[in-house]
Parts: structure tokens; C-alpha cells; sequence
């Protein structure tokens, strides 16, 4: 079985890429400031405290920038948070928010591990192709 930390490496490579232009630059979906996905955090919508359910789903997992995904203030954090929830909403639909909330609350049952590994391997493989 894979580790935790293996899958994640995948995880977040996959989804600080999937939203890159040829090039390898990407937005921050809360800020819009462009960078190479390189130097971009993988941030989750719903985070891992809140939902560890969602903590692979790539639905909760786009490119954020460093002072985005770790906000230095309690301000800033609430800022965040109001601008990812509105690029949810506009890019994937309240309905999509709704689900990652009943998916957090273990409403829905998410995959395990070695799947997720075996997901995150695939879509890279995609992409490097």
C-alpha cells in the first residue's frame, strides 16, 4: 500500500497542474496572480480538519498561490476563504460545493488510498503525454 505521503506528492502535483496553460503557468483561483504550478501550493476548498473525506477529491484541490493557501491572518484567512467559495461556485455550481460539504461530513463515502494512488498515476501519465 502506498504511503500517504507518496499519494499526496501526486495529488498535489496533479492539481497545481491540471489548470496550467502549455507553458506550466497557472492563476490562483482565490487571488488570480499567475505563477508556474511549480511555485504554487496545491490549496484545499474544504480543508483536511474539516473533511478528511476530501482531503484527495481533485473537485477540492486547485492552484493557489503561498500567501493564499496560508494566510497570515485571521482577515486574510476569511478573504480566502469568500473568494475560493465564489470561484466554486462560478466555476463548478452550488451543487458541486454542496456535495464536497456532504462528502466532508462522510455522507458519501470517498475512495482509499491504493485507489487514489492508482488515480493520481494515471491522470499524471495523462498529462505528461
Amino acid at each position: 500500500m502506498p504511503s500517504h505521503k507518496t499519494v499526496w506528492t501526486k495529488c498535489s502535483e496533479y492539481n497545481r497542474r491540471k489548470l496550467a496553460d502549455d507553458n506550466g503557468y497557472v492563476a490562483c483561483v482565490c487571488c488570480g496572480k499567475v505563477k508556474h504550478w511549480k511555485e504554487m501550493d496545491a490549496g484545499h476548498f474544504i480543508p483536511k480538519k474539516k473533511g478528511k473525506a476530501v482531503y484527495f477529491l481533485p473537485e477540492n484541490i486547485f492552484p493557489q498561490c503561498t500567501g493564499c493557501n496560508r494566510p497570515y491572518s485571521s482577515a486574510d484567512a476569511e478573504r480566502v476563504k469568500i473568494a475560493y467559495t465564489l470561484w466554486m461556485v462560478k466555476n463548478y455550481g452550488t451543487e458541486a460545493v454542496e456535495r464536497l460539504q456532504r462528502l466532508s461530513r462522510g455522507v458519501e463515502h470517498s475512495q482509499e488510498i491504493d485507489e487514489w494512488n492508482e488515480f493520481y498515476t494515471s491522470r499524471l501519465k495523462a498529462l505528461n503525454e
